[in-house]
């Protein structure tokens, strides 16, 4: 959306607004906590862990871990994430395969809610890998 701005007009530099600058770990877990607070509300879920911070632990043996950050209200594993997700297609891949695998694990679906803005491409590879009924978009108030 060209008439968006960037997420701190005081922090970051742009004089036109335009661009988004790369934010720093803090900025980003404030982001996340927002995100994941959102889907939370949405969902009727509730956040594992401390909002922006690393949720349940899941673990794929022999391929690797990741988090769970919303537990849905039906026992869920929701991943949540938005546009920045798409800059590493391989890492987000193996990521949602580790979800669904534990998801399948514990007798749950496994879902992925992106941000509004995150490319097509993330939200693509979400839907060939937990099916296209799992993922979802959505919007922060």
């Amino acid at each position: 959306n060209p008439h968006t701005y960037v997420p701190n007009p005081y922090r970051e530099l742009d004089p036109l607004g335009l661009e988004s600058c790369p934010l720093n770990a803090a900025d980003s877990a404030l982001v996340g906590a927002s995100r994941e607070s959102a889907v939370a509300r949405l969902t009727g879920g509730r956040v594992l862990g401390e909002p922006g911070a690393p949720g349940m632990k899941i673990v794929q043996p022999g391929v690797g871990s990741t988090d769970v950050d919303v537990l849905g209200p039906g026992g869920e594993y929701i991943a949540v994430g938005g546009p920045a997700k798409a800059a590493n297609l391989a890492k987000l891949g193996q990521k949602l395969n580790i979800l669904r695998y534990a998801a399948g694990e514990a007798g749950v679906p496994g879902q992925a809610y992106f941000e509004r803005g995150t490319p097509q491409s993330a939200i693509d590879l979400a839907g060939k890998i937990l099916g296209e009924g799992n993922v979802f978009t959505f919007g922060r108030p």
